[in-house]
């Protein structure tokens, strides 16, 4: 592997140089460079070729990464892609191969023809070599360390997908009985899932929506944003999650203009109880009234799911993410700041829990499974 990743860095290299060497003596007349860092420091190709990789990486770029930690990631992919062009270019092979045959003609007749012979194959299968090395941009630069191995899109699927099981044993414990969630406005006849589920939903909704909208937000940001949040959910609920958003759109901009608050939309709808649906959830989670089994069945489903997770080489700060997002949904001021310090403080000391014991153990440690089970 020695020689080829050699040989990746100095394609690597001189993909770069020859992008800066193209483009910069366009700067002084470039109108693109002349609408300041919001085009400079759209990505590394701009930033290059508007001579501001150095003002990027201080003023933008770096409160960026503190905030998405994507910048190393998205500029590996954006340059492995440019590689897998690279390699994919016949074209380009050729004028090599063509480069080399002038090389070759320029020793004596005898050795001419064998040395054509054999650079011309090596040339090809270098290149093939390094088409199959670079064929996956995103899980190459995840080998490098360099992306996380889950992203934020891929945790926010699982988080959904785990939320709006179809498991009966997990539904049951987490909403057990019926409960008051009947809309007043619109009745949701489409959607093909349970009422907890459609608060679930909501709240996501809402949550996520909240941090991707600023106050002077238009009708058509705001069904844009929506329809992205559906792009997350697991492809069986994709539809429901659509015909949640035609169906409520014109109800929740009614009332976020009336200056609610985000996580109060679900109720207003009376899509959600005065606890919203995450929080009876959690609530039912702490209380000791749980059947032995059915707690200790859910406790170590969710122990499996975390240690696949960690074997996954998920970093310690896309945990603290994931973890995070459960804080989210507490309602309790006082116990979300709990929430918040324990995960900022005990995060490795829960990865090395985790990894050292067994689910079974690791749920009896949290009083979760009897000691007799």
């Amino acid at each position: 592997m020695g020689p080829k990743f050699l040989l990746l860095a100095a394609i690597i290299g001189s993909v770069c140089l020859s992008s800066v060497n193209a483009k910069t003596k366009f700067l002084l007349g470039s109108k693109k460079c002349t609408w300041g860092p919001s085009y400079w420091c759209q990505g590394m190709a701009q930033a290059v070729e508007c001579d501001a990789v150095k003002h990027c990486q201080e003023k933008v770029w770096k409160n960026s990464i503190k905030e998405k930690n994507s910048f190393p990631c998205d500029t590996c992919k954006e340059v492995i892609g440019k590689i897998k062009k690279f390699a994919e270019d016949e074209s380009l092979q050729d004028k090599i191969i063509q480069t080399m045959d002038k090389a070759c003609s320029l020793l004596p007749s005898e050795l001419s023809a064998k040395c054509k012979e054999v650079m011309g194959e090596a040339i090809k299968k270098l290149f093939a070599s390094l088409d199959s090395i670079v064929k996956d941009p995103a899980a190459l630069c995840k080998k490098l360390k360099l992306c996380s191995a889950q992203s934020k899109e891929e945790i926010l699927k699982a988080v959904i997908k785990h939320l709006l099981s179809k498991d009966q044993q997990v539904s049951s414990l987490l909403m057990p009985g019926p409960v008051m969630m009947v809309p007043s406005r619109k009745p949701v006849h489409k959607l093909m899932i349970k009422t907890s589920e459609t608060c679930v939903m909501c709240e996501f909704v809402m949550r996520e929506l909240s941090k991707m909208l600023n106050e002077n937000s238009t009708k058509e940001e705001i069904e844009t944003a929506l329809n992205k949040l559906c792009s997350y959910m697991p492809g069986s609920i994709q539809s429901e999650c659509k015909t949640f958003v035609q169906e409520y759109t014109p109800f929740i901009i009614e009332i976020l203009s009336k200056e609610f608050k985000p996580e109060l939309v679900c109720r207003e709808l009376k899509l959600c109880s005065a606890g919203g649906a995450t929080y009876l959830a959690v609530a039912k989670l702490l209380k000791p009234r749980l059947t032995a089994n059915k707690g200790c069945d859910v406790c170590q489903t969710v122990v499996k799911d975390v240690q696949s997770a960690l074997k996954d080489d998920v970093t310690v700060k896309g945990i603290e993410d994931m973890l995070s997002m459960i804080c989210d949904y507490i309602p309790e001021v006082e116990i979300k700041k709990q929430c918040s310090v324990a995960i900022q403080h005990y995060v490795p000391e829960l990865i090395d829990f985790f990894i050292k014991q067994d689910p079974k153990t690791i749920c009896k440690d949290l009083d979760m499974c009897s000691s007799k089970l």
